[in-house]
């Protein structure tokens, strides 16, 4: 905590130059995505986001524009010092502390690359983590880019994150990096999106031997402006591995449909299917939803088809300037149980025990209503309230199939279980100010009921959480 103190004593005294890049994904970069989101309502336009807000030129207004408009020649080195502070009732306060470190080079006006590292404490305390420390942190390449772009031609490889669809994606989130490509095609009204990666392998140890399971994403898309204010996308991704696989040239295949390839080859892969859309009845209001399925049982003739149907919805809507500066954003999301787990432990929807998409799991329903008051493009004030209800189900259970276990008709509850329910408020105060700092404070209160799925145990936790964030950067021209 020291450390961060002193940095950001210095940067008040010294004023270094204005940080001209952010790493992608930080939670400093969210507020980034507040503001696209805002504006994004504001205006009657098209805007993808398969990409993330890195490779997005389609609107001139952004904030913070020149993030992804780096000048040819120049390269950027950045510099970023971070507390987390995290306090509850019942438990001392938490302090980490975080390192990252990187570069941005522009050699062309169609190549950027991109990459930094990161030294983080909390991940070094995190009971799952097997990876290397040094001095109490954890470090780790967080994005390592390179991306190349012709006038409707974007691709990119390395490591990096993307969501596809709403903000809070329950089919891919933004902060969740993986090894591998995508590529973005516009074509009128169309545009056509393919990402693979490979994601962690699977080791089992079977008669003193080693096992490993590779595993990968495959995922394809496309997506409809039928207006400027109204776009539909259509979706299909699959997850697929197993010891000693390879590859699979046809999930390389941007056209083909995965579903009818793992059927036709009679493998047990694991594919999802869905929709998203964007709706603006008028500028200002933002209408926007996303249905994931992961088994749906069409036919009911043998006692398998009894399994319940996996799926995941969300739905939600953002209205600007309700009153002057104040929006309002209501989100519903909701997964059933099962969800993004499999017999096969390999084709979960996961990578190192985390979930691909931006969803709380599985077997949960959660609403929220955020009330944002913008002083500036560079700061906000927001009323939080939530509530959310979770079952028993969690993705990384072991596979069970109850509907066996009977004959005749199965269903289950939703959620399932005891099921623990919390309302949450809290009041937010987030941005950027003096040019290299940023901070995120939430303070509230919340309510947990069956706490930890034991009946009538009801629970009560003020809060208390503070980001602090410095970062210096130093542009130099080639040219």
């Amino acid at each position: 905590m020291k450390k961060i103190l002193l940095l950001f004593i210095i940067l008040i005294l010294f004023q270094p130059v204005k940080a001209n890049y952010i790493p992608f994904g930080t939670a400093e970069f969210e507020f980034v995505y507040d503001r696209m989101e805002r504006n994004n309502t504001i205006e009657l336009s098209r805007f993808d986001h398969q990409l993330g807000f890195y490779l997005n030129y389609d609107s001139e207004n952004l904030p913070f524009n020149y993030l992804s408009k780096p000048t040819k020649g120049e390269i950027g080195f950045l510099g970023f010092f971070t507390e987390d502070i995290f306090s509850k009732k019942e438990n001392h306060a938490i302090a980490y502390e975080s390192f990252r470190g990187g570069l941005f080079f522009c050699p062309t006006k169609k190549i950027q690359i991109f990459a930094n590292f990161k030294l983080d404490e909390k991940i070094a305390n995190d009971k799952n983590y097997t990876g290397k420390k040094w001095r109490g942190l954890a470090g780790n390449v967080e994005n390592s880019i390179f991306i190349f772009k012709l006038k409707n031609l974007d691709f990119i490889a390395g490591r990096f994150a993307s969501f596809w669809g709403p903000r809070n994606s329950l089919l891919l989130a933004s902060n969740v990096a993986l090894d591998g490509f995508e590529s973005r095609w516009r074509y009128g009204k169309l545009t056509f999106t393919y990402k693979f990666a490979q994601l962690d392998d699977l080791q089992h140890n079977i008669n003193n031997s080693t096992i490993f399971e590779n595993r990968y994403f495959a995922g394809h898309r496309v997506d409809f402006h039928f207006l400027d204010n109204f776009r539909l996308g259509l979706f299909e991704t699959i997850i697929f591995g197993g010891e000693g696989r390879q590859i699979d040239l046809a999930y390389l295949n941007p056209l083909l449909l995965y579903h009818a390839v793992q059927l036709n080859k009679d493998v047990n892969d694991n594919t999802f299917l869905g929709f998203d859309f964007d709706y603006q009845p008028k500028a200002g209001i933002n209408l926007y939803g996303q249905l994931v399925v992961d088994d749906f049982q069409i036919d009911k003739r043998v006692q398998g088809d009894q399994e319940p149907n996996e799926i995941g919805l969300l739905i939600g809507s953002y209205v600007v300037d309700l009153i002057k500066s104040v929006d309002i954003k209501a989100e519903y999301s909701r997964v059933t149980n099962r969800t993004y787990n499999q017999n096969l432990t390999r084709n979960r929807y996961v990578y190192d025990g985390e979930l691909l998409s931006a969803a709380l799991g599985n077997d949960y329903d959660f609403s929220k209503i955020k009330i944002i008051r913008w002083f500036s493009s560079d700061f906000y004030s927001a009323l939080n309230l939530s509530y959310y209800r979770q079952g028993e189900g969690r993705v990384l259970d072991d596979w069970t199939q109850p509907w066996f276990d009977i004959d005749g008709d199965y269903s289950e509850p939703f959620p399932t279980g005891t099921v623990e329910k919390h309302f949450n408020i809290s009041i937010q105060f987030k941005g950027f100010f003096k040019n290299n700092f940023y901070v995120d404070f939430e303070g509230g209160f919340e309510k947990v009921n069956n706490f930890e799925h034991r009946v009538d145990d009801s629970r009560n936790f003020p809060f208390i959480k503070l980001k602090l964030s410095g970062f210096i950067s130093s542009i130099i021209d080639l040219n």
